[in-house]
């Protein structure tokens, strides 16, 4: 369950108020919708892509909504991250002092955006083997337009990750 201890510093007392029932509502569907861990028994696994996670005009009302989806899971990847960690660092803040995260370097180019792909983990159930890596595919001709011109494509695999449940 992530750390609502942050809650009881917005000086709005409407704000609270309505942050508290929003986050009551949230974990209601949650319930509804995600299977509970259980142990040894479960792996929850997650990819999340979420648009502009590290925006600046995000609220920090939000983090609060972000950390309890994530706290659902023992595994969740988290996409479009960009260089700057701040975002990420916030919302770490708010789950407990089991879950870590690893992130890939920053893709490069038009193509990535510079963003990266951030795996938020439960280090009860998660141990990385100390083994990453990416798979890059280079630039290959699938076609030419009617003009002559050829036409590339360029993609990036995300990276691999070994991990190991722990039981």
């Amino acid at each position: 369950m992530p750390n609502y201890k942050t809650i009881k510093d917005y000086a709005d007392k409407t704000e609270k108020t309505r942050m508290i029932d929003k986050l009551l509502l949230l974990r209601a569907d949650l319930d509804k919708e995600i299977p509970q861990k259980n142990g040894a028994e479960t792996l929850l696994l997650a990819t999340w892509n979420i648009r502009e996670f590290n925006s600046k005009n995000r609220i920090n009302e939000s983090y609060h909504y972000l950390a309890e989806i994530v706290s659902r899971f023992d595994l969740i990847a988290i996409q479009e991250v960009s260089p700057d960690l701040k975002a990420l660092e916030r919302l770490m803040d708010l789950l407990e002092d089991n879950w870590d995260y690893l992130v890939t370097d920053s893709t490069e180019g038009d193509e990535g955006g510079s963003e990266r792909m951030t795996f938020v983990y439960a280090r009860n159930k998660i141990e990385f083997r100390k083994m990453a890596g990416e798979n890059v595919r280079p630039s290959a001709v699938v076609g030419y337009t009617r003009s002559g011109r050829k036409l590339e494509s360029k993609s990036v695999f995300p990276a691999r990750r070994r991990f190991q449940n722990l039981r």
